[in-house]
């Protein structure tokens, strides 16, 4: 008699439970013989049985006499296995920009915002592309790439390395034009990185990482020469950071 009384109090904790938003929870029923059924979504009694069913279709039947206590419990946050992602870069680079004239260098800092998405293969793997933006002292470039990240360890705190390589724009939109006897180029671009990983739940990854970024620059600039036409001189660029990044994907 005593199970049949315990039946409204299931429904009554599931409704408690749809109006407590803030944390997810589930539904437990336990037995007297320390079994647990977790997930729980329906009881109904059907003469001397109460049967159960689970948000994955599972249906448990068992003697009400067996019955002991419902509850609710939080839910664990789920980590990525996964599955497509979205993310998000910020960082900041500091070292050289180096020219190739000799001791025309400069030391500067510079910051760049960057959109990935991909695919995550398991838990240690991903690969994906993206496009930023990166602002250095000579201007402004568009970086866009592909990327491959790997974390080793399955747990909520792993390490992790990536690398990122791909080709940086230069373009008149962002730098305006240059001069007109001057083109400007970008090249190539490569950002290799390490850090570390937290598997926050709920299918989000926040990573810290330290890494080497390259940015090559180009500019081929016309000289008036005699009378045997222009004469071209090229300049290559390179810049050169140590730089520190955190990410977001979701």
């Amino acid at each position: 008699m005593k199970n049949i009384f315990l039946l409204p109090l299931f429904c009554l904790l599931a409704l408690t439970a749809h109006g407590q938003s803030d944390k997810p929870s589930q539904q437990v029923v336990h037995l007297k013989n320390g079994s647990v059924i977790r997930q729980a979504t329906s009881l109904k009694h059907l003469d001397s049985l109460i049967e159960v069913k689970t948000t994955d279709g599972s249906v448990f039947r068992f003697e009400a006499s067996q019955l002991d206590k419902f509850s609710r419990e939080t839910v664990r946050p789920s980590l990525r296995q996964s599955g497509f992602f979205v993310g998000f870069d910020m960082g900041l680079g500091m070292g050289r920009s180096y020219l190739d004239v000799p001791g025309n260098d400069a030391r500067e800092s510079s910051f760049f915002l960057q959109m990935t998405a991909g695919h995550q293969w398991n838990p240690k793997l991903n690969t994906g592309g993206g496009f930023g933006i990166d602002h250095y002292g000579v201007g402004t470039f568009l970086p866009v790439f592909g990327r491959v990240s790997y974390a080793p360890l399955r747990t909520r705190l792993s390490p992790v390395a990536t690398l990122d390589a791909g080709y940086g724009f230069y373009t008149r939109a962002l730098n305006g034009d240059p001069a007109p006897n001057q083109t400007v180029d970008g090249g190539f671009f490569i950002n290799p990185a390490a850090g570390f990983l937290v598997r926050t739940g709920w299918r989000t990854n926040l990573s810290f990482t330290v890494g080497y970024r390259h940015q090559a620059h180009r500019q081929r600039i016309a000289q008036e020469w005699g009378r045997d036409g222009d004469v071209v001189t090229i300049q290559e660029m390179v810049m050169r950071r140590t730089s520190i990044r955190m990410s977001w994907t979701f």
